[in-house]
């Protein structure tokens, strides 16, 4: 992905569930770095959920849920309605399919780069139960609420 633009492929799939503007803001947001998703699952191919806060001048909760190809979401924003997104959902939905699209780069190349950025953490071994979080990789000491990570299905 070239640094200040959405990738082609993402930007199509943002329009069948947002509209221009809602997909500029939360563009804006993810390089602004004010979202912060705390719980990221599944795949845009299948379904997938993701969830986290929004840094602006008021903190806002957003989660959004892809399932057969049907968006549904929930912001505590004033612009979220039932049946309208807002941009918090559209920045998050845009996090997860590039977050997605890295994952796979990375797996097509071989390395096992953090999925996120430098702040993600990733655990040493897949499928061990982890009781303390600073004994995962890139763990700063912090708690497991404090940490950014995505749950794969070992993929």
């Amino acid at each position: 992905m070239r640094s200040g633009q959405i990738p082609k492929v993402i930007e199509e799939a943002a329009q069948k569930h947002f509209s221009w503007s809602q997909i500029q803001k939360g563009f804006q947001s993810l390089l602004d770095s004010t979202i912060k998703p705390s719980f990221s699952k599944g795949s845009y191919w299948n379904s997938f959920t993701i969830s986290g806060l929004v840094l602006e001048d008021k903190t806002v909760n957003t989660r959004i849920s892809l399932r057969d190809q049907k968006l549904t979401s929930r912001c505590n924003c004033s612009q979220w309605t039932e049946e309208k997104h807002c941009e918090h959902a559209a920045a998050f939905f845009l996090h997860f399919l590039i977050a997605e699209e890295k994952l796979h780069e990375s797996h097509s190349e071989g390395t096992v780069d953090q999925i996120f950025d430098e702040n993600s953490v990733a655990p040493q071994q897949f499928g061990k139960y982890i009781k303390d979080s600073r004994k995962l990789i890139g763990s700063q000491g912090q708690h497991y609420t404090q940490l950014r990570y995505k749950l794969t299905n070992n993929e």
